[in-house]
């Protein structure tokens, strides 16, 4: 190694200059605040910033996995590592430490995902340093999705110009009918893990615990990179509302009445009483003092990018869209931060449900390159290869014994 480059690790680390190289240059799973929050949650972490005299020239957060009882890890790289631009001296010098560092923790193999857009000539080059690709196919992307929806920020000054119509009409409506935004502190996150309970009972998904998003805005919040951001209904504006729409709705309903009706008209006339009757009911729910929350998010921040990361909302009031009007908030806040881009996260095709939804907040899709694996013990990944593989092929068979 040249006498100018040189490395810090974990223990010596200017953990302020590496933030700040991956703010510049990475996404916000190389930040060291993400290998905190992993490394409290099954994982460990390890960082690695390589230096060409008192400049960093490229960082790597490395994610360490216990392999069940083994006394052996799998090594991850969430979206990194990060680099200025593509240098074979610097990437073959980085490479070398980090699988330096993952032979020091017992990693059998190694799995990189850049935060690269597809592209063959990427895929050559990293080919070219030793790492095999694992393919373009959906079920190659293991960790990450194969595709992000990222909002342009800087395409209007309303970000509400960037909605569909529909969603411009929705947002209004959602204004005129009692949302309000603001954001919360981390003493109000069991609303948000209770939202999320909700969502996750809803949608039959799997969510994370109250206590992961309090490590969250923890963690983030250090360096002002972490909003908490809540929908609430203002009860006084709601009701205003709703009471009208009764009042008007009841006349039309008796003037209905009062004359004969084809079937079409009678259909019709069913479905505002059945419209009128929901109305009033919701006007009920507005008893007590107990404030009524319909959705949360947590927003994270690296750099010039917003990352609208965990989200969740109520099974009360969904009508009132309050995920449209709490993502054109949160995209505002983003805005004011000097944010270029918000970040909606990830799909895994045009027929996941997320795919529409992401689309009408005026998203674009990015398509990212994949995985690139690389082998450390061969004799000991050869092993559990085929142990693997024969557990998969039991899990078949016993299935195939349950038809």
């Amino acid at each position: 190694m040249k006498s100018n480059y040189y490395f810090k690790h974990s223990n010596n680390i200017n953990y302020q200059e590496f933030d700040s190289f991956v703010e510049k240059n990475g996404h916000l799973l190389q930040t060291s605040a993400w290998g905190k929050l992993k490394s409290k949650n099954g994982w460990h972490a390890e960082y690695i910033a390589l230096y060409r005299g008192k400049e960093i020239v490229a960082t790597c957060t490395i994610l360490f996995r216990r392999l069940g009882a083994l006394n052996y890890t799998l090594a991850y790289i969430p979206k990194g590592f990060v680099f200025i631009e593509k240098n074979e001296k610097v990437d073959s010098l980085i490479r070398d430490e980090i699988i330096k560092v993952s032979q020091q923790y017992k990693a059998v193999a190694l799995d990189m995902e850049p935060n690269i857009a597809r592209d063959d000539s990427i895929v050559a080059y990293f080919e070219k340093l030793g790492f095999k690709h694992q393919g373009f196919e959906a079920d190659k992307f293991i960790y990450q999705t194969q595709f992000d929806m990222i909002v342009d920020l800087t395409k209007n000054e309303d970000i509400k110009d960037s909605f569909p119509k529909k969603n411009q009409k929705l947002l209004d409506k959602s204004i005129k009918e009692g949302l309000e935004f603001r954001k919360a502190s981390i003493d109000e996150i069991d609303i948000f893990a209770n939202l999320s309970d909700i969502t996750s009972k809803r949608n039959s998904i799997s969510l994370r615990k109250g206590s992961y998003y309090k490590q969250i805005v923890e963690l983030f919040s250090e360096s002002n990179n972490c909003d908490y951001f809540l929908v609430e209904l203002n009860k006084e504006t709601f009701k205003k509302e709703a009471e009208k729409k009764v009042k008007r709705m009841a006349k039309e309903i008796a003037g209905s009445e009062k004359r004969e009706l084809n079937e079409n008209a009678k259909v019709d006339l069913a479905l505002k009483r059945k419209k009128l009757r929901s109305i009033e009911e919701d006007i009920t729910k507005l008893d007590g003092n107990k404030p009524i929350y319909l959705a949360g998010c947590l927003v994270l921040y690296c750099g010039d990018m917003a990352y609208y990361l965990y989200a969740a909302s109520s099974n009360e009031f969904r009508y009132l869209q309050p995920n449209v009007f709490m993502n054109y908030y949160a995209m505002m806040e983003a805005k004011k931060r000097g944010c270029t881009g918000y970040n909606l996260g990830g799909y895994k095709s045009k027929d996941d449900g997320l795919y529409p939804f992401k689309l009408s907040l005026g998203a674009d899709s990015k398509e990212f390159v994949g995985i690139f694996s690389y082998v450390i013990n061969k004799p000991i990944y050869k092993i559990l290869k085929k142990g693997l593989a024969i557990r998969s092929k039991l899990k078949k068979i016993k299935k195939s014994l349950r038809k």
